[in-house]
């Protein structure tokens, strides 16, 4: 947050030619605050950034970013409980990334991620698993799996198929992008943690018990690495080991109250 407070401040005192930047600025720190959990500052500082985009450069906005930042906010809708109205602009959102990019595209990619979540939060989970495969299967074509973005859209991906039961296919997914996130430099150990803490629900469903144990334990040493302050992905890595806990202690119970057999 401080680092991009000090660019806004720079860019306003650059006026006016670096009016632009400091709308990308505040996109950026929109984005950042919603990461952190700040969901109604980040809508109110996304909207603010399209407003101030949309007056700088008029029509060309449409060609330069509408799409990917109708997206965003869409996803920041969807967080904040307004599924009718995420949907609207999620559908406009895609068809714009569509219209403007008639082939495979980083914002398109983006929309289709956000479009899968909106399936999933419909409970339309099939449709949540088609969208997100078509996401990853885009960042291939645009050999951009290492990006956070595409990263993060494997996740997705990941913990539909988990969703879905189909845990191999999910194992796969988040294993590559486990690996994509520990190649960055340096690794950001919420996503880190997130990814790692979803794979080891995976790997436990799947009877592997040993890799779930250390999946969670690199969860945890993510979560310890992950510096103070608001971070709702932080949030998320504990829910997700919550939830293994809660996993083991009921297969545990039920395992002691089974009766011999014979």
């Amino acid at each position: 947050g401080a680092a991009y407070a000090k660019a806004l401040a720079m860019n306003r005192a650059l006026q006016p030619p670096a009016v632009l930047a400091e709308t990308v600025n505040l996109g950026n720190l929109a984005r950042l605050q919603f990461r952190q959990g700040g969901r109604a500052e980040a809508e109110a500082g996304l909207r603010d950034a399209m407003t101030r985009r949309e007056h700088v450069l008029g029509a060309d906005y449409r060609d330069n970013g509408r799409g990917y930042d109708r997206a965003w906010l869409a996803d920041i809708l969807l967080a904040r409980g307004r599924l009718d109205e995420a949907r609207t602009v999620a559908a406009d959102a895609l068809a714009e990334a569509l219209a403007v990019h008639p082939e495979a595209s980083p914002d398109t990619a983006f929309a289709l991620v956000v479009d899968a979540r909106l399936a999933a939060a419909s409970g339309d989970w099939r449709q949540a698993a088609t969208r997100a495969a078509q996401a990853v299967a885009m960042d291939e074509t645009l050999a951009d799996e290492a990006s956070e973005r595409a990263i993060r859209a494997r996740l997705q991906f990941g913990e539909i198929l988990h969703r879905l039961g189909r845990d191999a296919e999910a194992r796969s997914q988040l294993a590559r992008a486990l690996a994509a996130a520990d190649a960055q430099a340096p690794a950001p150990p919420a996503l880190v943690g997130h990814i790692a803490a979803e794979l080891a629900l995976v790997a436990a469903s799947l009877g592997d018990a040993r890799a779930a144990a250390g999946l969670r334990e690199r969860a945890q040493a993510a979560l310890a690495a992950i510096p103070a302050g608001r971070n709702a992905e932080r949030d998320k890595v504990v829910q997700l080991l919550v939830q293994g806990r809660d996993i083991r202690r009921i297969a545990t119970s039920g395992s002691a109250r089974r009766p011999a057999s014979g």
